[in-house]
């Protein structure tokens, strides 16, 4: 092997080397930072836009939003706006001796206790980092009932989150689930 040859290799092992090391500080930024956080008055400072029962899992969905996600009305498919924070508030619901949920006198499932807080924000270039799972420009995150605790960390939610909205919310909603029916 001549000096010429090695001098190539060893420029290219180090551009390779460069490569790697970048992907991994591309990585490491953008799943360790929470891009999308959870306000703390989000109740009483944005808009209860829906409520859904699930029937399947007998649970209740609270859904929030801020002032830019509240100006889709519900069941239009968006695009939602840049800024967008919607908040999915999961309950479970108080059910009778045969284990049917128990009616509010509006018709929608009585809430027992929260159990998960979901957070979806909108921005310009959110959702790169999640690669292959990206579901347009949402980050995601989940929160535990104190509303501090990751119940899904930044770093998990490409796969969980916006897998989950890639396939049953579909880019034809903005990637943002409905009403659940009830049946």
């Amino acid at each position: 092997m001549d000096h010429g040859e090695t001098v190539k290799e060893k420029k290219s092992m180090a551009r390779k080397w460069k490569a790697v090391i970048g992907c991994a500080v591309c990585w490491l930024l953008l799943t360790a930072q929470d891009r999308v956080g959870l306000p703390n008055d989000y109740r009483t400072t944005f808009t209860k836009i829906r409520v859904s029962d699930r029937t399947d899992s007998k649970t209740t969905a609270v859904i929030y939003a801020n002032a830019a996600g509240a100006m889709v009305r519900p069941g239009d498919p968006g695009p939602y706006p840049y800024g967008s924070i919607l908040i999915d508030e999961n309950w479970s619901t108080v059910k009778d001796t045969n284990g049917n949920a128990v009616l509010e006198s509006d018709g929608h499932y009585k809430l027992d206790k929260l159990l998960m807080i979901h957070v979806m924000r909108k921005e310009a270039g959110f959702g790169e980092g999640y690669g292959e799972h990206r579901s347009g420009e949402w980050e995601y995150v989940s929160f535990a009932t104190d509303g501090k605790s990751y119940a899904t960390p930044p770093e998990r939610a490409a796969v969980s989150c916006a897998q989950c909205h890639r396939e049953f919310a579909t880019e034809k909603r903005d990637w943002v689930f409905g009403r659940y029916e009830k049946h």
